[in-house]
């Protein structure tokens, strides 16, 4: 399958405002769950506080974290927002 045939790819996630440049949503969404995959695993005192915070253990809140991360611009698939910049 093409990935113009994906409807995913037809939504922006970061945009220019003055010009022709975007970066897709799809790929923001992965870039910022990558961000902070590193951001987990490079502090310590991030995963110290946040498992004492929820008295949970660091593996077992690490999913929840990447799947929170992923979809944290959910909303910008809404016609509403991508209206915003055409």
């Amino acid at each position: 399958m093409l990935k113009k045939e994906l409807g995913y790819f037809k939504y922006w996630g970061k945009a220019e405002k003055e010009g022709k440049g975007y970066h897709l949503l799809v790929y923001h969404c992965l870039d910022v769950a990558a961000v902070a995959h590193e951001w987990w695993y490079q502090s310590k005192s991030l995963r110290r506080q946040v498992s004492y915070e929820l008295n949970f253990p660091e593996e077992k809140i690490y999913p929840w974290i990447m799947f929170f991360m992923a979809l944290h611009d959910y909303g910008k698939f809404d016609v509403r927002f991508q209206m915003k910049i055409p």
